[in-house]
C-alpha cells in the first residue's frame, strides 16, 4: 500500500473549501477506503490548528482536529528531521521539515499545492489534482 504525506495545505484546502478542495477530499476518501495511507506530520497538525483559529470557534478547530485524527496517520519529528531538514537546504524550511518527515516515515509520495518548494528531493510529488488523475484513476 503506497504512503502518501499531505502537506499542511491540503488538508487546509480541504477543510476550508479553498480551490482544490474537491481533490483533496477524494485522497482522504481513497485513504479511508484503504487504497493509500494517508500521513501527515505532527508539525501541519499544529500549522492547521493554528490558521484554522482565524476562521473557527475553538470547538469547531478541535472537533476539525479529532475529525482529521481519524484520517490520517500522524508522523512525529525528531532531531535527526530538524537535521535532515537543514541538509536539503530547501527554499521553505517548513516544507524542509515535511519532506524530511515523510522520507524518515517512508512515505512514497508528497501531495502539497506548493510544488515550488519541494524540487529536488528524494519523493515523487503531485499537486491533488496531478494525484487523483495519475495514481488514483489509474488504481
Amino acid at each position: 500500500m503506497k504512503k502518501a504525506f499531505l502537506d499542511t495545505n491540503v488538508i487546509i484546502d480541504l477543510i476550508l473549501g479553498r480551490e482544490g478542495a474537491g481533490y483533496a477530499k477524494q485522497i482522504l476518501q481513497f485513504g479511508i477506503e484503504s487504497q493509500i495511507r494517508n500521513c501527515t506530520s505532527v508539525l501541519s497538525f499544529a500549522n492547521i490548528a493554528y490558521v484554522l483559529r482565524k476562521y473557527l470557534t475553538h470547538k469547531e478547530t478541535l472537533d476539525t482536529l479529532k475529525t482529521l485524527f481519524d484520517s490520517v496517520s500522524i508522523l512525529s519529528m525528531g532531531d535527526q528531521q530538524v537535521y535532515r531538514a537543514i541538509k536539503l537546504d530547501g527554499p521553505d524550511f517548513e516544507d524542509s521539515l515535511q519532506v524530511a518527515c515523510a522520507s524518515a516515515a517512508g512515505c512514497d509520495l508528497i501531495i502539497t499545492k506548493n510544488r515550488r518548494h519541494f524540487k529536488d528531493i528524494p519523493l515523487p510529488v503531485f499537486t491533488s489534482e496531478e494525484f487523483i488523475k495519475a495514481v488514483c484513476q489509474s488504481s
